[in-house]
């Protein structure tokens, strides 16, 4: 066993960013810095720069929320869509506090899973367009959020046909 040599890896990912919100940093102007540093006899540190081509906030342009949330309803128009992303997100918000109830940690996972398992499947299987997640992650959760609560409410019926009126 040869000894004495020694290899440190640090990796360290920075946010480029310039004025402006999460949102407008990472909508592809901007970029990930990793910095990786080589201790030892490997030599000096070395910088790569990656460009960020996601948008986590904008769908098909939009630049808000709020012109995010109709095109968003018009993408959950199958009332079974709707109730399966219903069953997802209660059962994964009853994972996340039975895991913090009974401090196993490893249930977030599962609440994670469990949710967007049956959100994708509903997309795929009943509504069979793309799930907004994939683009538009934090947009996608909180609307998410919010159509479950309007389910829940009883109003959510009216917002599709609202949202569907608006499209025409």
């Amino acid at each position: 066993m040869r000894s004495g040599r020694r290899c440190n890896l640090s990796i360290r990912i920075e946010i480029a960013c310039g004025a402006g919100n999460l949102c407008s940093m990472l909508s592809g102007t901007s970029s990930v810095e990793i910095r990786i540093r080589m201790d030892g006899t490997l030599g000096p540190g070395k910088r790569v720069r990656i460009p960020v081509y996601a948008n986590l906030c904008g769908m098909s342009g939009s630049s808000n929320f709020k012109t995010f949330w109709p095109e968003y309803v018009r993408a959950h128009s199958q009332p079974g869509t709707r109730a399966i992303h219903l069953v997802g997100t209660l059962l994964g918000w009853v994972l996340l506090i039975l895991a913090i109830v009974l401090l196993h940690w490893w249930w977030i996972w599962g609440a994670l899973v469990v949710s967007y398992a049956l959100a994708w499947i509903s997309h795929f299987f009943v509504e069979h367009n793309r799930p907004a997640t994939f683009e538009h992650p934090l947009w996608s959760w909180w609307a998410d959020q919010k159509m479950v609560a309007l389910m829940l409410s009883g109003k959510m019926a009216e917002e599709v046909r609202r949202c569907a009126a608006a499209e025409n």
